[in-house]
């Protein structure tokens, strides 16, 4: 029997719950999700996708009658110019399965206007190659650090003040600073596309900045996600007063429950950081990066500006 990639339909309900009939471990890595690699999906969660579909969500399966060999559902991050895919289920034995989905998904992003579609895997995951040869690029590869602390001292002596819109600019800057180049080309070219692709992260989340000794410019942004299942954490930092930025992150963090915090592999201070802390790493993870048509033309425009051969658009 042919096999077909199209949206998902109340038809394909039975197949999804009965044993054998559906690919249940998920092999995409979110913040919002836990950073729980090989999570066996859960009915619910295809529910929520199927539901709310026009709420910048899109769900897809490879399917023939009886059986899904895969299925892959994605939604924007915090912006419309750059979405990711949080669950990819698939047949291990179905490259055939897996490109027809990415193209599906590649499809939805970019009729929703995404500059970036992005897709995080276990490091070493066979789903690398083929999404490789889909036209995704190896943006970089990270380590997951994580541990259950005690209830963290409250006191600190670092003098944050919550994020306000008005810091995009700067915190751009920030970022610009501390990433290398070529992951710069493919997470982001302006404060607009950095903010739309700032990750969620679970639960209920609240932000901080440490303002710099020069005036507008910024040290470092906290991130923390509180959720039941434990607390996510993002930083980016120049460095300056690291320890004190940890301890302050760590203290928000929902005591007794475990605490996560995925680190680039250029930024090794933080990593360190954290292991002084007390976290330890338990995985690594390789985020990829699919560009739309027209994010592609804008980094041809910006690398001939940099080589000096720009032409004005007509």
């Amino acid at each position: 029997m042919s096999t077909r990639t199209e949206s998902l339909k109340l038809r394909d309900f039975p197949a999804l719950v009965m044993p054998g009939r559906c690919p249940r471990a998920n092999q995409a890595i979110t913040q919002r999700r836990g950073l729980r690699p090989g999570a066996r999906l859960s009915l619910p969660q295809i529910l929520e996708h199927a539901l709310l579909r026009r709420s910048g969500r899109a769900i897809w399966i490879s399917r023939e009658p009886g059986a899904i060999h895969g299925l892959a559902a994605l939604r924007r991050r915090t912006g419309r110019a750059a979405w990711e895919i949080e669950t990819l289920t698939i047949n291990g034995q179905s490259d055939a399965a897996l490109l027809d989905l990415l193209d599906r998904v590649v499809a939805s992003a970019g009729a929703d206007g995404t500059l970036r579609l992005f897709l995080r895997l276990a490091a070493g995951s066979p789903l690398i190659e083929p999404t490789l040869r889909h036209g995704f690029a190896r943006v970089c590869d990270e380590t997951l650090y994580e541990a259950v602390l005690p209830p963290a001292k409250t006191a600190h002596d670092v003098a944050v003040r919550p994020r306000e819109p008005s810091d995009d600019v700067a915190l751009f800057q920030l970022f610009s600073s501390r990433t290398p180049q070529e992951v710069r080309w493919h997470l982001a070219l302006a404060p607009s596309e950095w903010r739309a692709a700032q990750e969620p992260l679970p639960g209920r989340v609240r932000e901080w900045v440490l303002p710099a000794e020069q005036d507008g410019a910024l040290d470092a942004l906290i991130r923390v996600g509180r959720a039941d299942h434990g607390s996510a954490l993002q930083l980016l930092t120049r460095g300056t007063s690291l320890a004190s930025v940890v301890a302050f992150a760590l203290a928000q963090a929902v005591p007794g429950r475990p605490v996560r915090a995925l680190i680039p592999e250029f930024a090794p201070e933080e990593a360190h950081a954290l292991e002084d802390a007390g976290l330890q790493p338990t995985g690594r993870t390789t985020l990829l990066v699919r560009p739309s048509a027209q994010r592609a033309r804008r980094l041809e425009s910006f690398e001939a500006a940099l080589e000096g051969d720009a032409r004005p658009a007509v």
